[in-house]
């Protein structure tokens, strides 16, 4: 152990003389209080440990303590504490006792107190101020300060301070709790620091303008027209209005007679308590604006050439915007026309507008489709069936006796179409077993052949007509 008796307490300090503290023990939980200081006046106070009755100190024993207020030192072999404090304020320091290889921790707690006649801070402790709003306040301080110290590190954002005056100001940034150090001086010197709390609230909602975002109007002729907006606008502003037209700022309310055609792109805020909007962009017209006059479909055919289209507008306009055609057509801006072969099906909507002297038109869509080529389908090389017709006596059948094999004929196709197919005003009625039955083979034209038979049915008379068709399958 350090010490020979680490249960003894603290003696009285009134009885150690030069005010040295006498200390039994170097372990404690709290810091223990040494004797006050003030800025600039010599500090003695000497540590002095019982080591017991009929023991001396150890040889080797040092006092050591790097945290000491500035200005002041401790002597390794004493352990007296001296200088002349530099800084006030309150401070904890830590003495470290070492012999024979070992050590121990003291902490001791001393108040340096500001110079005499320095100034103190005497304004209020707290502030507050909203993000968006512009904050001030001034320190004051006793003894007739001349200028102040705020550290500028500690101010809330969009914050400064002028040292001369003690005025922190500025219109806040960011919202939170901001502990402000500052002090004063004077004559005499630095008085001690103390802590200015400032607070800055979060800031309230800005103005939102919702009213139109357009304007239109003839030359010579009073526009007018009013901003709209929320959360309580206290000012309005409007900029690059047409000559003749002006705003109330106080109002919100545009009003004037423009006396030259064109488009005006206006930018429009409003502020309230918090400040100024987000600009807000209203689109004046004096005058006709171009108008798209076209169908807006069109319809081609892949690899075949286009028709050529002609891009028409109102309002004599100068120039046209085309764009984007599909893969093959391009747009002449001097003739305008749109002319091509396209070359890939599909649909694409393009986005054409005009200009004149005044601006530039509303946009429209075009849309044009392209289609796939429908080639013709090559005609099949069709040959017809070689048969002869026969029919029995009394029946109703009608027998086709074909030249062709059975195998041949497996690549033919057979029809039969009832009488609802044909038309019967054109045929001579003739009876069942009369050997001159009407049978009509015809050349179709188209490499068919087709027999027409016509007989009533076996029971009954009303006819019935039918009509047999052979002809090749498509290859």
């Amino acid at each position: 152990m350090l010490l020979a008796n680490p249960h003894t307490l603290f003696r009285d300090l009134s009885a150690i003389l030069f005010a040295s503290l006498l200390i039994s023990t170097v372990s404690h939980a709290t810091p223990t209080a040494i004797p006050d200081g003030e800025v600039d006046e010599a500090y003695s106070f000497t540590i002095v440990i019982d080591w017991g009755e009929g023991n001396d100190p150890p040889e080797d024993l040092t006092f050591t303590s790097s945290d000491l207020p500035a200005g002041l030192s401790i002597n390794q072999s004493s352990g007296e504490i001296s200088g002349s404090p530099t800084t006030a304020g309150d401070f904890v320091s830590t003495i470290t006792l070492s012999y024979e290889g070992e050590s121990n921790n003291l902490e001791v707690s001393l108040t340096i107190a500001p110079k005499s006649g320095t100034p103190v801070i005497d304004s209020a402790s707290l502030s507050v101020g909203t993000v968006g709003l512009a904050y001030s306040f001034t320190l004051t301080a006793t003894e007739s300060p001349t200028s102040f110290n705020i550290e500028p590190s500690d101010l809330p954002g969009g914050v400064s301070a002028n040292s001369s005056t003690g005025v922190i100001s500025g219109t806040p940034t960011e919202s939170g709790t901001f502990a402000v150090t500052v002090s004063a001086n004077n004559a005499v010197g630095t008085g001690g620091e103390t802590t200015h709390t400032i607070t800055i609230s979060p800031a309230g909602d800005l103005p939102e303008i919702s009213s139109s975002a357009t304007l239109d109007g003839d030359a010579d002729e009073l526009i007018t027209y009013q901003i709209v907006a929320n959360n309580d606008p206290l000012e309005y502003s409007a900029s690059n209005l047409p000559l003749g037209v002006s705003i109330n700022t106080e109002t919100g309310f545009i009003s004037g007679t423009p006396t030259i055609e064109n488009t005006y792109i206006v930018t429009l805020r409003a502020r309230n308590e918090f400040g100024w909007s987000e600009d807000f962009t209203l689109t004046i017209t004096i005058g006709d604006l171009p108008q798209i006059s076209n169908t807006l479909t069109l319809e081609l055919t892949a690899d075949v050439e286009m028709d050529e289209f002609t891009v028409t507008a109102s309002n004599n306009p100068t120039t046209f915007s085309v764009n984007p055609l599909p893969t093959g057509l391009s747009f002449d801006s001097s003739t305008k026309k749109i002319t091509g072969t396209p070359t890939t099906p599909g649909t694409t909507n393009v986005t054409i507008y005009a200009i004149n002297g005044i601006g530039q038109g509303p946009s429209e869509t075009l849309v044009i489709t392209v289609v796939s080529q429908e080639l013709p389908t090559p005609a099949p090389d069709w040959r017809p069936a070689d048969f002869s017709v026969s029919e029995v006596s009394g029946s109703t059948y009608l027998f086709l006796h074909f030249e062709q094999s059975a195998d041949d004929l497996s690549n033919f196709d057979y029809f039969i179409e009832t009488s609802s197919d044909l038309d019967a005003e054109s045929w001579t009625s003739v009876a069942l077993n009369d050997p001159s039955l009407e049978v009509e083979t015809t050349d179709n034209g188209d490499s068919t052949t087709s027999v027409k038979v016509r007989f009533p049915q076996a029971f009954g008379t009303t006819p019935q007509y039918m009509r047999y068709q052979v002809q090749a399958k498509a290859p």
